[in-house]
């Protein structure tokens, strides 16, 4: 393992660069949406008000399964952590 982790570090670098990368072009592509909507609005404003109601649909259909999943994996990940605590339960 230790072998593999010296090996591995040769691609930090580049893979952090890559990342470093992709967080300012994405942080980038989110000024143009943050002075078009001041107040807000989020996903499906956006993409209604720009694209149509389909789309605008498709963004709000996308955040509550989102915000289910969430929900879903932040409550097993509290239950397994309670069951680890009491072996009993």
């Amino acid at each position: 393992m230790a072998v593999a982790g010296s090996l591995g570090l040769k691609y930090s670098w580049p893979i952090g660069l890559t990342i470093t990368g992709l967080l300012i072009i994405v942080a980038l592509s989110y000024f143009p949406t943050i002075h078009g909507y001041p107040s807000g609005g989020g996903s499906y404003v956006v993409a209604r008000e720009n694209l149509g109601t389909l789309p605008g649909l498709v963004a709000a259909t996308a955040l509550i399964i989102d915000y289910s999943l969430t929900a879903a994996v932040s409550l097993t990940a509290g239950i397994v952590a309670i069951a680890s605590a009491f072996p009993v339960l």
